[in-house]
């Protein structure tokens, strides 16, 4: 077999003693070059085999290079390793220029990272892309801050839900988790003005680009269904109409500032085509067969308008990060990170 040499592979050599050693150099100037000596030093089994390390500097006069080392520096096994175990905790820490971080050496440290950096994500959003955008944290530890993040969001939705919160507590809750609304939405636009007698809790950007509506009722306090039936039918209640109504008057009002350059403007040119509204509403959590057919059948016969009731929203949200999405469970029960 022919061997051919390959000018840019490395080549590991030995030494009479039987040391595999490679060898670089870490930088050269006109007067002086520095060189690094990796090596592997065998024992009786090749599982207690030891490494070390040599970095040395070399004058360089009249571009002969010097026999003799100006300087020169042996680290042994256990020397090797701390300082590698060095550098891989606070090297990516120091390049992105953090005041203070967590060294993570294995699995187990995820748990108290996730500790102390649970509020991370929701309150310093550009600390924390920077340090995952930089790898000091990864993409699953990141992910798993999310997740965690989120898990703790939805035991204060839960547990809001027990207490009378008036509509602008929902209104700032929402703002603050907007995950919960769905992926349809990418973004809560600045501008909650439609005209000025009509206010929108939000005007959001779509996934798609364009410009909804998502309106927030109070949880409790409101009937979703009216305490008679019409026909043996469930029908929604007063308050129910009077939040469809209101959608309705900011659909048709989006819908006549199609051609406002100053509308345009103020949403941020985001453009209008068929505006949608979510309307969160109420309390689904009692409900029995017979109203949740009625609710399907309700939401079937509207038109670009949604609607959602925080039980229903709570599910959909546990489901999506994959935990038990029944919102009358005890929040206790689960184990907490």
């Amino acid at each position: 077999m022919k061997i051919v040499y390959d000018p840019e592979a490395k080549y590991i050599q030995t030494s009479n003693k039987g040391v595999r050693f490679i060898h670089g150099v870490l930088r050269k100037k006109p007067n002086v070059v520095t060189k690094a000596v990796l090596e592997r030093i065998p024992h009786h089994h090749a599982d207690n085999d030891t490494f070390a390390l040599r970095i040395a500097r070399f004058d360089i006069k009249d571009g002969w290079e010097k026999r003799d080392p100006k300087c020169e520096i042996h680290l042994d096994d256990e020397e090797l390793h701390a300082l590698i175990a060095f550098i891989e905790s606070n090297f990516g820490a120091l390049k992105t220029g953090a005041d203070s971080f967590i060294p993570l050496n294995g699995k187990n440290d995820i748990g108290v990272l996730l500790k102390r950096f649970k509020s991370l994500a929701a309150n310093n959003l550009a600390k924390a892309k920077a340090l995952i955008d930089s790898g000091v944290i990864t993409g699953d530890i990141s992910s798993a801050i999310e997740h965690s993040s989120r898990v703790k969001a939805l035991d204060a939705f839960k547990n809001a839900l027990e207490k009378d919160e008036p509509e602008s507590y929902w209104q700032e809750w929402f703002e603050n988790n907007k995950w919960m609304l769905g992926s349809e939405f990418a973004k809560i636009l600045d501008e909650r003005k439609i005209d000025t007698e009509h206010i929108a809790d939000y005007l959001m950007k779509s996934d798609d680009g364009f410009l909804d509506i998502v309106e927030i009722k109070k949880p409790n306090g409101m009937s979703f269904w009216s305490n008679s039936l019409d026909h043996n039918n469930h029908v929604p209640s007063t308050e129910l109409i009077k939040a469809l109504t209101q959608c309705r008057n900011y659909l048709h009002k989006i819908d006549c500032k199609s051609d406002s350059k100053e509308f345009d403007r103020r949403v941020a040119k985001t453009p209008i085509a068929s505006p949608r509204c979510l309307l969160v509403f109420g309390r689904s959590n009692d409900w029995d067969e017979d109203k949740q057919l009625a609710f399907r059948l309700l939401n079937s016969s509207l038109n670009r308008i949604t609607i959602l009731t925080y039980d229903q929203l709570y599910k959909r949200a546990a489901n999506m990060i994959g935990i038990s999405g029944d919102s009358s469970s005890d929040v206790s029960e689960r184990p907490q990170i």
